[in-house]
């Protein structure tokens, strides 16, 4: 009997996965139910899930990254009903995808570098931002 006004979207995501339409139909299947939708625990690794050997160097991944972000920020920007989008971190250096068990600790999924030095992501990001 409690009402529910509202859902919190976890998005802990990669360069390569989940898809973006799969992202949109989650945001469009509860705005259709009325609720708000708010992206919460925002983070993009640079790794496939549990694959940390990638083909593509760093910097190709960056720009994956950087584009990604670009891409999401759009979509969300098309969704009226989401009231916020809050990343799960600053910056790389106190990301906990840095450590885990069986990952070499490189991963870079915010938006500020480990020197807290704004990534490609940041613009990417900036430029989609509503005016």
């Amino acid at each position: 009997g409690v009402p529910v006004q509202g859902i919190g979207h976890q998005t802990h995501i990669s360069i390569y996965w989940p898809s973006l339409a799969v992202i949109d139909q989650s945001l469009t299947t509860f705005a259709k139910l009325g609720l708000e939708n708010q992206i919460t625990e925002l983070d993009m690794s640079l790794y496939q899930h549990h694959d940390y050997h990638p083909a593509l160097g760093l910097p190709q991944r960056l720009d994956l990254q950087a584009e990604r972000y670009r891409e999401l920020m759009a979509m969300v920007v098309r969704h009226p009903e989401v009231s916020a989008v809050t990343w799960w971190g600053v910056a790389d250096d106190h990301s906990y995808l840095n450590n885990p068990p069986g990952v070499p600790g490189d991963d870079r999924p915010l938006l500020f570098d480990r020197q807290q030095r704004p990534k490609p992501a940041y613009w990417a990001v900036l430029h989609q931002a509503p005016r």
